[in-house]
């Protein structure tokens, strides 16, 4: 007799975090604008730590350009560094170009009915960066959680570091603190699509 149980989750959307050392991450940022699979997206090395709203403000500043923030990009960032919460570490983030309008965001895909989600986001890596492989992308990637005000987006992370588990020390302090950010943005920006914070990277690769 089986035993085993199949727990099936539906969602519009995928947001998928990667994150860990620096070299890492600016190799793949590299990589990924060297491909330039997708015209309108740049891609960005930024850190971890510090809210997307303040990371943006400097991007702006640097370019010269108004960013928007994608809908839950902010809550990502929140579970994203609670699952590596390292003050060193860095994820890839995209500024994409819109209709004239910048946005930054994760990766973020639309979630197929019968799709294998795990699956289908290292397929669509190796598709952005033209067959290059990543053993670390496969090897950590897992889901972390349902996100969004319809709870309509699961959280997937990839992990490229040295240290080849997630730490299991996760700093509860300080998800709480990206998390009344977060508030705070939201009350003061109404959906926050237009809300700022940059980690003063700007990498333009």
């Amino acid at each position: 007799m089986n035993d085993n149980n199949i727990i099936e989750i539906y969602a519009d959307f995928i947001y998928y975090a990667i994150l860990g050392d620096k070299k890492y991450i600016k190799d793949l940022t590299s990589s990924l604008n060297l491909a330039q699979v997708e015209e309108y997206v740049e891609y960005l090395y930024l850190k971890t730590n510090i809210p997307l709203a303040n990371q943006k403000e400097i991007i702006e500043k640097q370019r010269k350009i108004n960013i928007n923030l994608d809908h839950v990009v902010e809550e990502a960032q929140a579970y994203a560094y609670y699952n590596h919460p390292d003050k060193h570490s860095y994820m890839l983030i995209c500024l994409k170009l819109i209709d004239n309008n910048y946005i930054l965001t994760f990766p973020r895909f639309i979630m197929v009915d019968g799709d294998d989600p795990e699956k289908g986001l290292i397929t669509e890596f190796n598709r952005l960066l033209k067959g290059k492989i990543y053993n670390s992308l496969e090897n950590t990637i897992k889901p972390v959680a349902i996100i969004g005000k319809n709870k309509n987006v699961i959280l997937y992370i990839s992990k490229m570091t040295d240290n080849n588990t997630f730490s299991e020390s996760n700093d509860l302090n300080y998800l709480f603190t990206l998390l009344e950010t977060l508030q705070f943005n939201l009350d003061n920006n109404g959906d926050n699509d237009g809300s700022g914070d940059n980690d003063g990277s700007g990498n333009k690769n």
